[in-house]
């Protein structure tokens, strides 16, 4: 009969059942081109947490050191977190982030906390900054951004922030500059995805203009 230990050792993970030396090379292989994805708010960053180190808990115990010791430099992925399109802190967040230690294409993702009811202007200016080359660093473009907004479980106007959208979109329709055209378009979509999960309204039917609101109205833009 087998003691415990043998059946741990029959039953053992192959990748654990490798010399520590090897799983070392795999572990540092990983966080080197996996580029680990950092979140960053403009006064502090920290590393997100890696998959492998929630397989069990040696490979935890193994692995997360050396996730967390990959510095923002060798990020491909970086969150950057922002409250109601506040352009101040958004500069300050870009100043903040290093040129990468290899020659590695970025992902920037911007998301957003709608908390507050909408300002147009402050939409618009938060629009304009980052069509403007100055605020990027070298290695990144507007077009290796993505955005994903959020919103305040505790707001209960949503209709507003529905209009406020549709009316900067209606104005950005006629609007002549191509790099501000562009980066609208990715805020406004992802405005309308993150939407339709609120209050049910299809992306394409707010697109349109016209759309059913829950007390079975309907808004017009």
């Amino acid at each position: 009969m087998s003691s415990p230990q043998d059946q741990y050792q029959q039953h053992q993970p192959a990748f654990l059942a490798l010399p520590p030396e090897l799983r070392n090379h795999i572990y540092d292989y990983i966080a080197y081109t996996s580029r680990n994805a950092v979140t960053l708010i403009h006064h502090s960053t920290f590393t997100a947490a890696s998959p492998l180190s929630h397989v069990c808990r040696q490979l935890r115990w193994e692995y997360r050191p050396l996730h967390h010791a990959v510095s923002l430099a060798n990020a491909t992925s970086i969150t950057i977190y922002n409250a109601n399109f506040n352009t101040s802190e958004l500069v300050l967040s870009l100043q903040r982030m290093p040129a990468p230690t290899l020659r590695i294409k970025r992902t920037l993702i911007f998301r957003i906390a709608i908390t507050k009811s909408v300002s147009k202007p402050g939409v618009q200016t938060f629009v304009s900054q980052l069509a403007t080359s100055v605020f990027w660093p070298p290695d990144l473009t507007m077009d290796s951004v993505q955005y994903r907004l959020i919103f305040d479980p505790a707001i209960t106007d949503f209709n507003s922030h529905r209009l406020a959208f549709a009316g900067l979109a209606k104005r950005y329709r006629f609007h002549h500059c191509d790099a501000e055209q562009r980066v609208w378009e990715k805020i406004y979509w992802a405005f309308a995805e993150t939407a339709e999960k609120v209050d049910g309204v299809s992306v394409r039917e707010y697109a349109s203009g016209v759309w059913r609101t829950r007390e079975g109205g309907l808004r017009f833009i």
